[in-house]
């Protein structure tokens, strides 16, 4: 017999009594709910969920910078992208906190109204990634002088994210044990064996930055350099314990 109790948190515990016959019992709609009979084991069967969440602030930004060339032939948009993706790279030195690669690159042809091909246009990225926002932040600035910034994104790394999920686990494994015995308790079981758990985990995808943040204007030479803002965000992380438990 499965028996679901709802709760507000997102928690839920079903029950499967074993007997020696079937029937059915109205759930919490008044829709018949449909009694399960085991006529092997003679153990009732406790299924569960317990769930903690962590806020964490993001630790990872990623910034992506591009370059759009016009020209009158295909090989000659790409020599251009190549140029300028080449030299902006440059300023990428090695053992430098920061890390590039290459983006997002095409090149396709403009049409006239007669259809014609009347020349070339391209587009090419170069991505920065670092977990030193100092660093990247005044590289940016460096970068924006050849490329223009297209887009910040913010995220949790693997490490971050696997350190707050390590803090997680005694508090959600608590919870699943508190749980599983009171509602052994409530039922009139005396205590619980496991019989399955299953562990799960969430964390927070690429988030991007303020709209005002996410391209930046060619200064002029005059102007003094200035280091584009970083602000993350916080995120939370999830770990999760579902499970089923013998009740003795």
């Amino acid at each position: 017999m499965q028996i679901r109790f709802r709760r507000t948190l997102g928690l839920f515990a079903a029950l499967t009594l074993s007997m020696p016959f079937g029937f059915a019992v109205a759930s919490d709609d008044g829709a018949p709910a449909l009694v399960e009979i085991d006529s092997v084991s003679r153990t009732p069967e406790l299924t569960l969920r317990a769930q903690a969440s962590l806020s964490v602030q993001q630790d990872t930004v990623t910034m992506s910078f591009a370059r759009n060339v016009q020209g009158k032939s295909a090989p000659e948009v790409n020599q251009q992208l190549a140029q300028a993706i080449d030299q902006a790279r440059r300023l990428v030195t090695e053992g430098s906190p920061v890390k590039a690669s290459s983006g997002a690159y095409r090149v396709t042809p403009t049409f006239g109204k007669d259809g014609k091909i009347t020349g070339w246009q391209g587009h090419a990225e170069l991505t920065l990634v670092s977990s030193d926002f100092p660093a990247i932040a005044a590289m940016s600035t460096k970068m924006a002088e050849q490329l223009e910034l297209a887009n910040v994104y913010f995220s949790l790394s693997d490490q971050a994210r696997q350190a707050a999920e390590a803090r997680l686990l005694d508090q959600v494994a608590g919870a699943f044990r508190d749980r599983a015995q009171r509602a052994a308790s409530a039922f009139g079981f005396a205590r619980y064996t496991v019989k399955r758990l299953d562990l799960g985990g969430s964390g927070a995808a690429l988030q991007p930055a303020p709209a005002m943040m996410m391209r930046a204007a060619p200064a002029p030479d005059s102007a003094p350099r200035v280091d584009v803002p970083l602000v993350p965000d916080q995120v939370t992380v999830t770990v999760s314990v579902s499970g089923t438990v013998y009740l003795h």
